[in-house]
């Protein structure tokens, strides 16, 4: 699609485009403002819709299809097509889908990748669960760790290898891994969550948080599977986008409307610290945004280390 005939497409208004197209969706609330019939905190006024107890919004047609009726681009503009022949757009053509992702076929046993886990400092408790959960096994070809992320129906979307042989440094993520689906341990509804650039920083996290006595499965922990890559340690608030969002976060504000406190746990190093701003700027007027990285150390799992070699 060209330029010039997104922006047509981005220029139908939202408000015209439902009294046209979805007459009886907007009930009059007030002077000039109206609610949505189905959802009682999505407002619309002056051209606009926000969706308050989500913290969405936007002014055009396709914003709507996208954030609220969960239409994805193609669709929504084959759509709005479809309803204005008059632009003269051609619909956009289905582009083939990515492979969904495989898992590599299990080791018979675990031992392996829990010895070189509890090497990293991770407690065997927290191993196991995650286990018992399916979160994390042994890969039987290179007995590497696998860490395991799930979609909303229990479905593996997104996979972590780690070489368990520190001369093999194998790192990656698996082909077809969604990032918005990256290793984590939360509940539902979230309502305060822990981020973490690794999975190896999460379970670190946890086992502190066993050693000084709390329960860490209360905890919503979730790994970024890495960060977004940003052009300056301390970021333009007025050029940034959120796209400088990992996308397993902006995945869960627009999941979880009782998302509160966001504590971001990232490394001590530039990329870091950039990425904990990042989120404070575009985040903290609708959320509490804390920046707790590890006190020592580059990350928790150093941290963590270091804790265990002063115990």
């Amino acid at each position: 699609m060209r330029n010039e005939e997104l922006r047509k497409i981005r220029g139908i208004n939202v408000m015209d485009y439902l009294n046209e197209h979805e007459p009886g969706t907007m009930i009059e609330d007030g002077a000039n403002e109206w609610q949505h019939r189905y959802h009682s905190s999505l407002k619309f006024s002056a051209g606009m819709f926000h969706w308050f107890s989500r913290g969405i919004g936007g002014r055009s047609a396709l914003d709507y299809l996208m954030k609220v009726e969960d239409m994805d681009f193609r669709d929504a503009v084959n759509h709005l097509c479809a309803c204005y022949p008059q632009l003269g757009i051609a619909p956009i053509e289905k582009v083939p889908e990515k492979p969904a992702m495989k898992l590599p076929k299990p080791n018979e046993d675990n031992d392996t990748a829990v010895t070189y886990l509890e090497g990293r400092g991770i407690s065997r408790s927290v191993i196991d669960t995650c286990i018992e959960k399916k979160m994390l096994y042994e890969n039987v070809r290179f007995h590497s760790v696998i860490f395991v992320g799930f979609d909303e129906k229990g479905r593996a979307a997104y996979g972590m290898y780690r070489s368990t042989d520190d001369s093999n440094r194998r790192l990656g993520e698996l082909m077809g891994s969604n990032k918005k689906y990256s290793f984590r341990l939360t509940h539902s509804p979230m309502r305060e969550i822990h981020l973490f650039e690794s999975a190896i920083d999460l379970l670190s996290y946890a086992t502190l948080l066993e050693i000084d006595g709390e329960d860490w499965t209360e905890y919503d922990l979730i790994s970024t599977g890495g960060i977004p890559a940003l052009r300056s340690e301390v970021p333009d608030p007025e050029n940034l986008k959120e796209d400088a969002l990992p996308p397993v976060l902006r995945h869960i504000i627009e999941t979880e409307p009782e998302l509160k406190v966001i504590h971001c746990h990232f490394d001590n190093d530039p990329a870091g610290r950039g990425c904990t701003k990042a989120i404070f700027s575009l985040l903290s007027d609708r959320y509490i945004v804390y920046d707790d990285p590890s006190p020592a150390g580059k990350d928790w799992n150093d941290y963590l280390m270091i804790c265990k070699e002063a115990a």
